[in-house]
C-alpha cells in the first residue's frame, strides 16, 4: 500500500534571494533538481459511509500503526527541478517542473498516482509581496492513473489552473505576514546538515474540485520551513503538524484526512531534463 498525500507548489526565487511572501527561494543554475522525500507520522483517515438515520456521514477508517506508517510512505519523493528559460514578449521566465510520486516517473503503470505540473513564470514575479503562482504564463499537466490511464493537457482555464496549483501547495505553504521565525536552526538532512532559519505559521486554503468547476475542497494546519541559502532552492525542509483536509465532491461521495508529516531534502544534483520536452 502506497499514502496518497495531498500537495503543495514550491515558490523558487530568481535571482541571489528575492522575497516572495516573507521566505527567500535561492535559484540555483538551470537544470538543478531536488528531491524531498515525504514520511507520514500520522495519517487519520474518514470517508463518507451510509447511515440510516444520519444519511451519509464520515466513518473513521482504522489507523496505520507506526511500522504501517514507514511502510507506506517509504517511496514518496517529490521533486522540484528547474529545465529551462523562455521570453515571453520580451519578458525573462523560467520552467518548473513539480512531480509527485518522482519515483515511478513515466511508468506506464505506477503504484501510485504520479502527477507532473509544468509551470512558465515570469521571473518579476518572484518578487516582495507576489505569489509567483497568480503569475503563470503557461501551465501543463501530466496525469498517470494506476490503471494505465494517462492524461496531458495544457491548462488554459483559469478555474482549472487554481485546481491544479492547489494539488501541490500542502507541501511549500505560504507565510503570512509576521509569521515566527527562529533564526540560527541547524537541520541534519540526507543531504547533511543546513543552517538557516525557520518560519512556524498556520496556513489553510479552500477551492473547487472537479477541475475547479464543482465540489469543495478545504485544508488548514500547521507548518515549520526551514530555509537556508544553502538549499537547492531555498527550503531545506518542511513540517506539517495535524493538517486537515476535506474533499467533497457531492452525492455521498467525499473524504477527510488528518495528517502529520515531515518532508526533507534527501538529493539533488544537475543536468535536470523535462519530462514534457515538447510542452513549452
Amino acid at each position: 500500500m502506497r499514502l496518497m498525500f495531498l500537495a503543495g507548489v514550491a515558490l523558487i526565487a530568481i535571482s541571489g534571494f528575492s522575497f516572495a511572501d516573507g521566505v527567500a527561494y535561492r535559484l540555483p543554475p538551470d537544470g538543478t533538481w531536488v528531491k524531498y522525500r515525504i514520511t507520514a507520522t500520522k495519517y487519520e483517515a474518514w470517508n463518507l459511509r451510509p447511515d440510516e438515520k444520519e444519511g451519509w456521514v464520515f466513518k473513521k477508517e482504522p489507523e496505520l500503526t507506526a511500522e504501517e506508517l514507514a511502510t507506506a510512505s517509504r517511496d514518496n519523493f517529490l521533486l522540484v527541478r528547474s529545465v529551462g528559460r523562455q521570453d515571453v514578449g520580451g519578458e525573462p521566465c523560467r520552467w518548473v517542473e513539480l512531480v509527485l510520486n518522482s519515483q515511478e516517473e513515466g511508468e506506464a503503470k505506477p503504484e501510485a498516482r504520479g502527477l507532473l505540473l509544468k509551470v512558465l513564470i515570469p521571473e518579476k514575479a518572484f518578487d516582495l509581496g507576489i505569489d509567483p503562482f497568480e503569475h503563470v504564463k503557461k501551465m501543463y499537466l501530466s496525469d498517470r492513473r494506476e490503471d494505465g490511464e494517462h492524461f496531458l493537457s495544457e491548462v488554459e482555464d483559469g478555474d482549472r489552473k487554481r485546481y491544479e496549483v492547489e494539488r501541490f501547495r500542502l507541501y511549500f505553504p505560504v507565510p503570512p505576514k509576521g509569521a515566527q521565525r527562529k533564526k540560527d536552526v541547524e537541520l541534519k538532512t540526507p543531504l547533511g546538515p543546513f543552517k538557516g532559519y525557520e518560519l512556524g505559521f498556520e496556513y489553510g486554503y479552500e477551492g473547487k474540485l472537479v477541475g475547479g468547476k464543482a465540489g469543495w475542497n478545504y485544508v488548514k494546519g500547521h507548518y515549520q520551513v526551514t530555509v537556508s541559502d544553502r538549499a537547492p532552492f531555498g527550503i531545506v525542509a518542511v513540517r506539517g503538524k495535524d493538517v486537515v483536509a476535506i474533499e467533497e465532491y457531492g452525492d455521498g461521495i467525499g473524504a477527510r484526512l488528518k495528517q502529520s508529516w515531515t518532508m526533507d531534502a534527501a538529493e539533488t544534483g544537475t543536468g535536470a531534463k523535462s519530462g514534457l520536452p515538447d510542452k513549452n
